[in-house]
């Protein structure tokens, strides 16, 4: 069974041989390093991306594609300033030009480069969080109660943005694209369950569904607490859900309720789990990831955290999860 078959047999809960793993992200100093281990390890997948920077403005800001000005703390950063301060600046809105010739070539190198693994495309920008970077966290959350005609253009923007985004990813022969959007806190919804069906899941069903009609399976990573609208995700299409954290939401409740419906794909869990550095809590919750919510003839897929060293884990405790996560049952 080859890596691209794996992944989707792991997706469409069809048996695949071994939980597939994601290994792009494994901690290295040199690019040289990243090279060696992506053709050393045994991943199934890796991710590429339309090429796009921040622009930098001093030491420790610098402005996205969207006008937006970032500060950053280390490897952390915030919106400081946010580019439409007025509903009436909606009009002239600039959207950016992801699809230039630097970015097509470096997808169409990844896809030669790594033509036997199943590749993923990542979507820059999705809905829900651009507007809070674009608007600001406080004024976005308040305009979805007060301007609720303005929110919905602006989603609008953004998903005809994405619809051809994902279409370019098609022509360029990937095989799923992944958008990061985080809808959780530590214990519940940012928003309403109603507040999220009525603003932003169709505009997801549309991404969703324009991928699938392409060929190509859709991801959603969203931090959190969000079992919520699992059901949501799950009815209108998502193939799989990538979370960090587990725990928050319990694994065997997520096993109960979504196991068999919609796909994971994760670490250990970050918080309470990978950033221990215990080698045996490590293993043992990688063990059950995979015989709980792996144990639907697939429905499980083994990531690597993508900042390790942000969470403080270790090289070892990562190649602890790895081997867990496509150890075979005795």
């Amino acid at each position: 069974m080859n890596c691209k078959e794996r992944v989707i047999k792991a997706l469409e809960f069809r048996g695949p041989d071994r939980t597939p793993i994601c290994t792009m992200h494994l901690p290295t100093k040199k690019f040289l390093d990243f090279l060696r281990t992506a053709f050393t390890i045994k991943t199934d997948m890796f991710m590429t991306s339309y090429i796009y920077k921040r622009k930098k403005l001093t030491k420790t800001t610098a402005m996205d594609v969207w006008g937006a000005v970032w500060a950053s703390f280390g490897n952390k950063g915030e919106v400081v300033d946010s580019p439409l301060k007025d509903w009436s600046g909606l009009k002239g809105l600039k959207v950016p030009n992801y699809l230039n010739f630097s970015s097509i070539l470096f997808v169409k190198a990844t896809r030669l480069l790594f033509k036997k693994k199943f590749l993923i495309g990542n979507i820059p920008d999705m809905i829900f969080s651009l507007g809070t970077f674009l608007r600001g966290f406080v004024q976005f959350m308040e305009d979805l109660y007060f301007n609720p005609d303005e929110v919905g253009q602006l989603i609008d923007i953004v998903v005809n943005l994405n619809l051809q985004l994902i279409d370019k990813y098609a022509d360029l022969g990937l095989d799923a694209v992944m958008g990061c959007d985080d809808l959780g806190l530590q214990d519940s919804l940012m928003i309403s369950p109603e507040m999220f069906r009525k603003m932003f899941k169709p505009g997801y069903e549309k991404m969703i569904k324009r991928a699938h009609k392409r060929g190509m399976k859709f991801i959603l990573h969203s931090c959190g607490q969000i079992k919520e609208i699992v059901e949501d995700f799950i009815e209108i299409g998502l193939d799989a859900l990538q979370c960090d954290q587990q725990d928050n939401m319990g694994v065997d409740e997520l096993n109960e309720r979504f196991g068999g419906k919609i796909a994971f794909f994760c670490p250990v869990d970050i918080q309470t789990t990978l950033s221990t550095n215990d080698l045996q809590k490590i293993y043992e919750k990688s063990r059950k990831l995979v015989r709980t919510l792996g144990a639907h003839n697939g429905g499980f897929l083994g990531k690597v955290y993508p900042t390790p060293k942000d969470i403080g884990a270790h090289e070892k405790s990562i190649q602890v999860m790895l081997k867990a996560f496509i150890e075979q049952e005795d």
